[in-house]
């Protein structure tokens, strides 16, 4: 299997590549070693406690990293002051607030400058993990707020400290959802309704 899917990566010729649920042994000794060899550089966010996590891999003759991140959405919550009032309402439900923070779903990203070096083209890339039980889509709802904020004021902070710079998005992930709920509305319409079936599962949980 693992054959197969090194097979299918390398059939792609991308310049970018994101996955997620990737074991670390298959990157160490897989994935990471042969894309080298065919020019790529890769970085890999290990989940806590566990032997897999996401993976972003680019082309090394079309960009170079300027910046690596990574956050877990309950660390984003807990100790972002941009989501100071989203925690205050989630702390309103302490079954809520305990069981966010003790996930451990990640958040990675890159910003990359297209090469050649002197290209004023910037690629901020972002990977995630949603959390998938299937009683969590009011959870799931939150991580993408999450999300969605939290790369939306990297955007703008970095519109100004290159003022004369292009900068282009890309968003990937496993996001556990289908579109009858909040978290592809949010992807899609950039807001939700408070009747949506996700919040009313949260006052439970």
């Amino acid at each position: 299997q693992k054959a197969s899917i090194l097979k299918e990566l390398c059939g792609y010729n991308a310049d970018l590549i994101l996955l997620q649920e990737v074991d670390e042994s298959f990157i160490n000794g897989g994935i990471g070693p042969i894309f080298d060899t065919l020019g790529y550089d890769s970085t890999f966010l290990s989940k806590e406690k566990l032997k897999e996590g996401l993976a972003i891999l680019y082309r090394r003759s079309k960009f170079s990293c300027l910046m690596n991140e990574t956050h877990t959405f309950s660390n984003l919550l807990l100790n972002c002051d941009l989501f100071t009032e989203v925690k205050s309402k989630v702390e309103t439900n302490e079954l809520l607030l305990s069981r966010i923070s003790k996930l451990k779903n990640s958040l990675q990203v890159l910003l990359l400058r297209v090469t050649p070096e002197d290209s004023n083209r910037l690629l901020l890339v972002a990977n995630l993990h949603l959390y998938s039980k299937d009683d969590a889509d009011h959870i799931r709802l939150i991580q993408s707020y999450l999300c969605f904020k939290y790369i939306e004021k990297m955007l703008a902070k970095l519109g100004e400290e290159y003022p004369l710079h292009t900068i282009s998005f890309v968003l990937a992930g496993d996001w556990n959802s289908t579109p009858e709920f909040g978290v592809v509305r949010l992807v899609n319409e950039k807001k939700v309704d408070s009747s949506l079936e996700d919040f009313r599962i949260s006052t439970l949980l």
